[in-house]
């Protein structure tokens, strides 16, 4: 599966809330205030969730 938005790119990550495939340079939780059903098993948001939790505490 290709990236729609980087067609060079190979989309590895799936939002199951928006159904939507993303590469690497795409991967962001589109939602990441609203709730979301599938966020426990979400590998998007604890990607961007240990991105978030590493620069808040290099602060």
């Amino acid at each position: 599966m290709r990236c729609p938005q980087h067609p060079d790119h190979v989309a590895k990550f799936w939002c199951e809330k928006h159904d939507i495939h993303m590469c690497d340079l795409c991967l962001t939780c589109r939602d990441p205030k609203l709730h979301c059903r599938n966020r426990e098993r979400c590998v998007v948001w604890r990607l961007v969730k240990e991105d978030y939790d590493k620069e808040k505490s290099e602060e």
